[in-house]
């Protein structure tokens, strides 16, 4: 992120582990990045095919101050394009700028939701979801008990049947 000339470069590196056809994957998919909350900057890569794709494909966010970075994010799609059928999209995922460290470029796997577990229509970018931590809980459990506590995000994907575990921090009192 380059906040004095309020840009954004983002680049699609690849996907793992795409499901076959008869598991509601495809073989060949495409990803599609959009800007929110605006919805004003869309971007597609070219169509790949295999379950693990290399796209290697950058595009640059433009328009975006400083002061409203925070507030923003990015709504990843990956689809399948089959030729005569329609595409589908196989997941999702939002990621909000405030929980990245816009400070230097940094790489992130991100596990997207199946589409199965999604709530029909365009999901509702939710801005003060996304940049808040559930530290209402975490505190709770400080006050109750003071044991130490470690802080855990759990990503599971249906499709693919992994279970993603990532360590968010460590609390003691």
């Amino acid at each position: 992120y380059n906040p004095k000339r309020g840009k954004m470069a983002i680049t699609v590196h690849q996907a793992q582990e795409i499901p076959s056809v008869d598991r509601g994957g495809a073989s060949h998919t495409q990803v599609r990045v959009l800007l929110l909350p605006s919805k004003k900057q869309k971007f597609k890569t070219k169509v790949k095919s295999g379950q693990n794709p290399i796209y290697q494909e950058s595009f640059i966010l433009n328009k975006i101050p400083p002061e409203e970075v925070h507030s923003m994010g990015i709504r990843i799609r990956l689809y399948g394009v089959e030729r005569m059928r329609r595409e589908r999209m196989i997941g999702e995922s939002i990621i909000g700028f405030a929980s990245l460290n816009l400070d230097s470029a940094s790489t992130h796997f991100i596990i997207l939701e199946p589409r199965s577990n999604l709530s029909g229509g365009d999901s509702q970018f939710d801005v003060s979801s996304l940049s808040r931590s559930d530290s209402a809980s975490s505190t709770q459990s400080m006050q109750h008990g003071g044991m130490p506590e470690l802080l855990l995000g759990l990503g599971y994907n249906g499709t693919t049947g992994r279970l993603t575990v990532e360590e968010i921090g460590r609390a003691s009192c």
